[in-house]
């Protein structure tokens, strides 16, 4: 068997936690109703509802980028327009999916500091409504974590969801670590998220553990969800097998505490490298990814060793991301490497 190399690159490329793969085998024995009409998702479909402490609706999908491209094609009309930031995955990662498929156009704004949307950059947009030439503000789309590791806190949410109810538009909470933000926080999904005004949220599970498959989680009525989750392509026919995944992570917290791992890894890395002779955070670490600039010279060096990617910050800038499987032992090695080569060519 190949043996597989643990990296920073991202939490896209760790395993899949063993319990989820002990479930998808559970599941595969004998037959069950497609589309999502199986027991299995009845019952997780509950479960969701208990987590965010209220009724919602939940619908899986295969992937990050179906679960925007679904939610939002759903929340906005194709004379619409949605509000982002600049380094938003829909604006940046996702090939135009939500363009192509909504018919909208993104309005991608600067953002603050930490790449966060705020009610004061939106406010000029509101000059638009009304008219019949711009495509009309109808949604906000937030990214939670952001791209660049920081974390919406609730108060920060729920004024961005204020301002959007305000003005007649919803708001989407791209949540690919919604758990790392959760776990950060210390709240509860449902203060996070329902509580706070969120419209409906994309629930990540693949860089948490799972294997694939996300969740469109919708706390405002969207009726024709259903139909637009087929049209995109998204509808999964042996849907159990994405429910089992969400079944074993919600029990006793598993998502919570696998978060919370990746959480703590990405600290112990980040307060370690910054101890690194002209190393030093470009970014806080938040949650569970680190935005460092290292030395150039030992940047090409310490990849082979460990891999990463460069951030879009300009300078040396790097990207390192902690996962449910990263281990101490690990964050340690990289750390040493880093001096040791820093060392070499002192």
């Amino acid at each position: 068997m190949m043996e597989f190399k643990k990296s920073f690159a991202s939490d896209n490329c760790a395993t899949a936690h063993p319990r989820v793969m002990e479930r998808l085998f559970a599941v595969n024995a004998g037959h069950a109703l497609s589309y999502g009409d199986d027991a299995y998702t009845q019952m997780v479909q509950k479960k969701l509802c208990e987590l965010f402490g209220g009724a919602c609706e939940a619908h899986f999908v295969f992937n990050g980028s179906g679960a925007n491209a679904v939610c939002l094609n759903a929340m906005c009309p194709t004379w619409g327009g949605i509000i982002c930031t600049e380094l938003a995955h829909i604006n940046c990662d996702e090939t135009g999916a939500v363009e192509h498929l909504t018919g909208g156009k993104l309005y991608a704004l600067r953002g603050n500091a930490k790449n966060k949307l705020t009610v004061e950059e939106m406010e000029p947009l509101l000059k638009k409504i009304g008219s019949q030439h711009a495509s009309q503000p109808k949604v906000i789309s937030i990214t939670q974590c952001t791209e660049t590791g920081t974390v919406y806190k609730v108060e920060e949410v729920r004024a961005i969801a204020d301002f959007a109810h305000a003005n007649g538009m919803l708001l989407h909470m791209d949540g690919a670590r919604f758990a790392n933000a959760v776990a950060a926080l210390g709240c509860t999904p449902a203060a996070l998220t329902r509580l706070a005004g969120v419209d409906a949220l994309s629930f990540g599970l693949s860089k948490n553990g799972g294997m694939f498959g996300e969740a469109v989680v919708c706390f405002k009525d969207l009726n024709h969800m259903p139909y637009v989750r087929k049209s995109c392509t998204q509808l999964i026919s042996k849907m159990r097998f994405i429910a089992a995944q969400f079944d074993v992570m919600l029990e006793d917290n598993l998502w919570l505490r696998c978060a919370a791992h990746a959480n703590a890894m990405a600290k112990r890395l980040s307060e370690g490298i910054c101890t690194v002779e002209g190393a030093f955070c470009a970014a806080p670490t938040e949650a569970n990814e680190v935005f460092v600039v290292l030395p150039n010279h030992i940047i090409e060096p310490l990849r082979a060793f460990m891999d990463f990617h460069d951030a879009d910050f300009g300078m040396d800038t790097v990207r390192l991301v902690a996962s449910h499987d990263t281990t101490e032992a690990e964050v340690d090695a990289f750390i040493a490497k880093a001096r040791e080569l820093v060392a070499a060519n002192a």
